[in-house]
């Protein structure tokens, strides 16, 4: 499954070990991918060099101190 940026639409993600894409911020993270938008480069390279985890990110957990 695919997943992008509601800020940046334009690049799309498939690796949810990209440390680009898994750096979106939950409440911006949005799944699949829009027509005209493209591949993230990160993503692309961990395809290449079979390093790609496929899947979307789990929201970013809150940390508790205490």
């Amino acid at each position: 499954m695919a997943y992008y940026s509601g800020l940046q639409p334009e690049i799309y993600h498939v690796c949810k070990n990209c440390y680009i894409g898994n750096n979106i911020e939950p409440r911006n993270l949005r799944e699949g991918q829009l027509r005209q938008s493209r591949l993230c480069e990160v993503c692309a390279e961990l395809q290449g060099e079979g390093k790609c985890v496929l899947g979307v990110p789990a929201p970013a957990r809150k940390l508790s101190f205490g």
